[in-house]
């Protein structure tokens, strides 16, 4: 037999090394996962199949995670098997999720909804990245009722560890406050009829066991103007602190009281926003003042308290917010007498494309008896 030469032996040596080191590679990636948006395809040597999406199991013991609206195929020897039905969900949260992020809001919730149906029992990544789009569709309406099962979800979740992160809408601008897990979109203060069916979204949630969120009924005792001096829990969280506070805002009938409460609400809103308190915590702030003084007897603290309503009003603008501090104050003006004041402020409010809710808010009716003694 020839022998070859040394360099050839050295050629044909290498050769034989790299078709083994080819063959190596492709018996360790014996799954292989296709991913969708770009992102680069994942290899291992089996997948193990969770709520949320595929564990890849590395060779070397590291995991790799994608969550099913990711997944585009899964091909391999150990490739699990009957994953038709994650892959199809898969793909419908992948679409729901790309519509919101170009802001078709439009084809965006169908799907959200769909696939709600199908997981909002479940917790992880994805019950998030569902529970937000959801979340944010009905924002987008401005549908807060619809809005409640969805945030009180994230706001479990992200409580529980959950972050952020999680989701794949970071382009977008937050739709929940880090710091409190309220939005800025969902107040405690608004017209009858929807404080009605949000108090009562909220208390639903609670009583049927839908949420564990801790200061979800004293949101809802604020929006049925229904406060009370309740205790607090054993460690409460800066989001129930503020609410506290609220609620001792509006049952307060001392000045002193009423300030001392006012300044603890502010320096608690200014921790949460890191020095400068969120414009939407200072209007909540002035909406329970407000409310506050123009339910007191004398004409001096209901002039004070429309004067603080018309600061909401004044910088909320013609938000709903803004809309209603302007007919709370109307309704207060007219319940002092003040029938001057309260058309200027309702020529105003006719200028407003308003929400046909706030339009037929009944205000005056929540507005303090006269005392006609007290009329100048």
């Amino acid at each position: 037999m020839r022998i070859p030469r040394s360099s050839s032996l050295r050629t044909l040596v290498l050769s034989v090394a790299a078709t083994l080191g080819s063959i190596a590679q492709v018996a360790l990636a014996e799954v292989h996962v296709e991913r969708r948006g770009g992102l680069p395809a994942l290899d291992g040597a089996a997948a193990i199949v969770e709520e949320s999406g595929l564990r890849i199991k590395g060779a070397d013991g590291v995991d790799q995670f994608a969550r099913w609206d990711e997944v585009r195929t899964v091909s391999g020897t150990t490739a699990p098997g009957n994953i038709d039905a994650q892959l199809k969900f898969g793909e419908s949260v992948w679409r729901a999720r790309t519509r919101l992020l170009r802001d078709d809001v439009e084809l965006a919730e169908p799907l959200f909804r769909e696939t709600w149906s199908a997981l909002r029992t479940r917790k992880g990544d994805l019950g998030q990245l569902i529970a937000e789009g959801l979340l944010r569709c009905a924002l987008a309406r401005g549908d807060n009722v619809a809005a409640i099962e969805p945030w009180m979800t994230l706001v479990e979740a992200r409580s529980a560890g959950g972050g952020a992160n999680a989701t794949p809408f970071n382009t977008l601008p937050p739709v929940l406050d880090a710091s409190t897990m309220f939005s800025s979109e969902i107040s405690p203060f608004t017209s009858p009829e929807l404080a009605t069916r949000v108090a009562a979204a909220l208390e639903s949630a609670v009583k049927d066991g839908g949420t564990s969120v801790i200061w979800a009924p004293r949101f809802a005792r604020i929006l049925r103007r229904a406060p009370q001096h309740a205790a607090p829990s054993a460690s409460p969280s800066t989001s129930e602190k503020l609410l506290i506070t609220l609620e001792e805002i509006l049952l307060a009938s001392d000045a002193r009281d009423r300030r001392k409460l006012s300044e603890g609400f502010l320096a608690i809103a200014k921790q949460v926003g890191g020095g400068d308190a969120p414009p939407y915590l200072l209007a909540w702030r002035s909406m329970a003042i407000g409310r506050a003084l123009v339910s007191q007897p004398d004409r001096a603290a209901q002039e004070e308290g429309t004067l603080e309503l018309l600061s909401v009003a004044a910088t909320e603008g013609s938000s709903a917010l803004g809309r209603l501090a302007l007919l709370e104050a109307a309704g207060a003006c007219r319940a002092y007498g003040d029938a001057k004041s309260a058309k200027s402020i309702e020529r105003i409010i006719a200028t407003l494309d308003g929400d046909p809710l706030l339009k037929r808010a009944a205000v005056p009716a929540a507005a303090p008896e006269i005392d006609r003694k007290q009329q100048p």
